[in-house]
C-alpha cells in the first residue's frame, strides 16, 4: 500500500488581465473530495487571479516531488490556468474555464489526472419587478483524482474520475427598490454526477429549492416602497428560508435517495465584537433498497426484501472572528448524503482553524473531528476520523512566496491504492510550496 508523507512542489505562475476594476478575490469552488494535487493548484490559482468585469487569463506550471514511507517515490508535473471573458459582475462571468493537467511517474509507472471546471453564465435579472430568470450552468470535470485526508467518506480509496454537471437559476432575480442584487424568488440548483471508481459507477440526480433568498438581507421593504408596510433590518450577508431537497443515486443494483427540508438559513449574522455566524436547520431522511433478488418458483418462499432508514435533524453553526491579531473560525455541521458504494452516511462534524496576524504572521493551524455512521440495505456501522494540519506562508518580495505545511489525521484516505474504506487509518504528509507570480494577483 502506497501513502505520500512528504510533498515539496515548486509552482510558476504568469497572468495577465484586462481593463476593469477588480470585484472581489476569487477562491476555487469548494469540492467534497478535493485530491491534494487539486489542493495546490488551487492554492496557485487563487493567488494568481483577481477577478474583474473584462477579459482575464492566467496560467501556472508545477513540478513536485514526494516519497512514502515504504520507499516509493511520485514526480509529478502540473500545467493549467483560468480564462475568463466579461460580465455583469464578477458572479456573472459569461464564460469561465479554469483547469489543470497532471503527469506523475512512480514505481508503478506513469499516471494523468486532470480537473477542469467550466462555468457560463447565460443571463441575470436586473429589475426584479421585471425580471427574468437568471441560469448559471457549471461542468467540472475530475480525472484520476485521489481524495484528501479529510475528504467526507462518499469514496473509497484510490483514484477517481467524476463528472459534475450543476445548473443554479431562479425565477426572479435582481435589483430594485425593495430586494438587492443576488437576491431571488424560488432559486433552485440541479446536478447530475457521475462518479467512476474502480468497478464501480454511481450516478446521482439532485434537486433543491428554496422560497426566497434575500443577498444582503439588511433592508427589507414589506410592501409598496414609498409607503411602506414594515421594514426589516438583518446584518446579515444572506437570509434564506423554506428550502427542500432531494438526491437520488444508483449503485449497481442498489437505489438509494436522501432527501428533506430545509427550514431555514442565515450566513455571516453580525452578533458584535467582530464575530459573524452561521445558522442552518432542517430535517433529512434517506433510504437503501437491497437489490433485487432472483425470482423463486414459490413467491411464498422469496426471502424478504431488506431496507434500511433514517429520519435525522439536518443543519449547522459556524461562528467567525476576525481581529489584529488573530482570525478563527469554528464550526458544526450534521449531514446525509449518498455513498459510492452502494450506501449512506449520517455524517456529524467539527471543524475549526485558527490564523495570526502577529507574532508569527502567516501561522494558520486547522482541525477537523467526524462520525461518520454508514447505512446499507443489511448493515449499520460507525466510525471517527480526525486530523490536524499547521502550515505558514511568507512573502519573498513583490511576486514569490513560500508555503510550509504538515498535516496527520485518522482518515478514511490515509492510502493512495485502490480498495476499500471501511476503516479509516492514521497517516501523516508535509509540504512545501514556492510560488511565483506575475500580473495581478
Amino acid at each position: 500500500m502506497r501513502s505520500w508523507p512528504a510533498y515539496v512542489l515548486v509552482i510558476a505562475t504568469a497572468a495577465t488581465a484586462s481593463a476593469g476594476e477588480p470585484v472581489e478575490e476569487w477562491t476555487p469552488p469548494a469540492r467534497d473530495e478535493p485530491s491534494y494535487q487539486l489542493a495546490l493548484s488551487g492554492r496557485a490559482l487563487a493567488a494568481l487571479m483577481a477577478p474583474r468585469t473584462g477579459w482575464s487569463a492566467g496560467l501556472f506550471a508545477s513540478a513536485a516531488a514526494s516519497a512514502d514511507r515504504n520507499d516509493g517515490q511520485l514526480a509529478t508535473l502540473a500545467v493549467g490556468g483560468q480564462l475568463a471573458t466579461g460580465g455583469l459582475s464578477d458572479k456573472c462571468r459569461y464564460l469561465r474555464a479554469r483547469g489543470a493537467v497532471y503527469a506523475a511517474t512512480d514505481r508503478d509507472g506513469r499516471h494523468h489526472s486532470a480537473d477542469v471546471t467550466t462555468t457560463a453564465c447565460l443571463f441575470r435579472a436586473v429589475v426584479f419587478d421585471r425580471g427574468a430568470p437568471g441560469l448559471t450552468v457549471e461542468h467540472h470535470l475530475a480525472y484520476a483524482v485521489q481524495p484528501s485526508l479529510s475528504a467526507r467518506r462518499s469514496l473509497l480509496r484510490g483514484e477517481y474520475t467524476a463528472h459534475n454537471w450543476r445548473i443554479d437559476g431562479s425565477a426572479f432575480e435582481g435589483r430594485d427598490s425593495k430586494l438587492p442584487y443576488g437576491s431571488a424568488l424560488f432559486p433552485f440548483h440541479v446536478d447530475v454526477d457521475r462518479v467512476g471508481q474502480g468497478a464501480l459507477t454511481q450516478t446521482s440526480y439532485g434537486f433543491s429549492l428554496e422560497g426566497m433568498r434575500i443577498t444582503p438581507p439588511e433592508h427589507i421593504i414589506f410592501g409598496a416602497p414609498a409607503n411602506p408596510d414594515a421594514v426589516a433590518h438583518v446584518p446579515a450577508d444572506e437570509l434564506a428560508v423554506l428550502g427542500l431537497f432531494v438526491r437520488a443515486a444508483a449503485s449497481g443494483e442498489e437505489d438509494l435517495t436522501v432527501g428533506g427540508l430545509d427550514f431555514g438559513r442565515v450566513d455571516g449574522l453580525r452578533v458584535g465584537h467582530g464575530i459573524s455566524m452561521d445558522f442552518a436547520f432542517g430535517l433529512a431522511v434517506g433510504a437503501v433498497g437491497a437489490p433485487a433478488a432472483a425470482p423463486t418458483p414459490d413467491p411464498a418462499m422469496a426471502p424478504p426484501p431488506h431496507s434500511s432508514d433514517v429520519f435525522t435533524p439536518r443543519g449547522g453553526v459556524a461562528a467567525a472572528q476576525r481581529r489584529d491579531a488573530v482570525s478563527w473560525r469554528a464550526s458544526y455541521r450534521r449531514d446525509l448524503f449518498p455513498t459510492v458504494d452502494g450506501a449512506f452516511a449520517l455524517e456529524d462534524r467539527l471543524d475549526a482553524s485558527v490564523e495570526l496576524h502577529r507574532g508569527l504572521p502567516g501561522v494558520q493551524v486547522t482541525g477537523f473531528a467526524a462520525h461518520t455512521e454508514l447505512y446499507r440495505h443489511d448493515d449499520q456501522h460507525g466510525d471517527w476520523t480526525a486530523g490536524a494540519s499547521v502550515a505558514r506562508q511568507w512573502e519573498l518580495g513583490d511576486h514569490l512566496s513560500l508555503l510550509l505545511s504538515a498535516e496527520a489525521a485518522r482518515s478514511y484516505y490515509a492510502t493512495l491504492d485502490v480498495g476499500s474504506a471501511t476503516r479509516p487509518e492514521p497517516a501523516a504528509r508535509a509540504l512545501a510550496v514556492v510560488s511565483g507570480h506575475l500580473g495581478t494577483r
